[in-house]
């Protein structure tokens, strides 16, 4: 059980230096993209050209283009989503050197950032360059929702939590019990939870067969609101190690009758 915890505890150190290096860049992508769009808000467009990366070939540009350019993003922006927004990253997509098959510029990071005010949601897609940190490109996403009432997403979560309880007392069944190799029913416990019910924000409710249901039988993520995800896995683990141990102890029990 002890080196059962210590490879966990592992496990859980190493994705949250991860995720402490994902949400690091994540945030730089997301403050940028803010930056901008307040300021292009504003009508600086100097702050805007600042946070853009122009190339030598590019310093010549047409600077009355160029104004052109921000000031339609300006107009489409506040036209359906106002001044008062909010921001969240959606993703982040590299490509790679080697990869061809992506019809990304090298050493650029595709990003795609969600905006919202209290009634509509959008999205930016922006291109970052990867050596300077600026923007190469901005866009406005043809796509427009109206902000979700997040309260059944907060209820799906209680079904979440009794998983994970489910399969906590799942654990405790086989570190009490007498069973051989104990270690495969801890993994059957944690890695079995298939198929799983998930909820999405904007989507609702699908059955997934094979989903990202991890940390005992739940996979989340709240990303915006485009991004807010639900995973529950049916804890198949879980109930073959009851189902086991509950034929064991009938057995018993009939054994000491006789």
């Amino acid at each position: 059980m002890k080196r059962f915890l210590y490879c966990a505890f592992i496990l859980a150190l190493v994705c949250c230096i991860y995720s402490c290096g994902l949400s690091s860049n994540s945030s730089k992508y997301t403050d940028t993209t803010k930056n901008f769009t307040d300021a292009l808000l504003d009508s600086n467009y100097t702050a805007c050209a600042n946070l853009m990366n122009f190339d030598k070939a590019q310093k010549n540009i047409d600077h009355n283009q160029l104004r052109i350019g921000f000031d339609s993003l300006r107009i489409k922006i506040a036209r359906d989503y106002g001044r008062k927004l909010e921001y969240s990253l959606m993703s982040a997509q590299k490509r790679a050197p080697e990869d061809a098959s992506l019809t990304l510029p090298e050493n650029t990071t595709l990003v795609y950032i969600e905006l919202h005010n209290t009634q509509k949601i959008g999205v930016l897609k922006v291109l970052f360059d990867d050596k300077t940190g600026k923007i190469d490109n901005i866009q406005k996403v043809r796509l427009m929702q109206n902000v979700p009432d997040m309260t059944k997403f907060w209820l799906f979560g209680l079904m979440a939590a009794a998983i994970v309880a489910y399969n906590i007392y799942g654990l405790i069944l086989v570190y009490k019990s007498q069973l051989t190799n104990k270690w495969a029913y801890y993994l059957a416990v944690i890695i079995l939870n298939i198929p799983a019910l998930e909820y999405h924000v904007m989507q609702g409710i699908n059955l997934k067969i094979f989903a990202h249901q991890y940390y005992l039988g739940i996979y989340f993520q709240h990303i915006g609101y485009l991004g807010s995800v639900w995973a529950i896995g049916i804890p198949i683990g879980t109930m073959f190690v009851s189902l086991k141990l509950g034929l064991a102890e009938s057995k018993q029990a009939k054994a000491r009758k006789k």
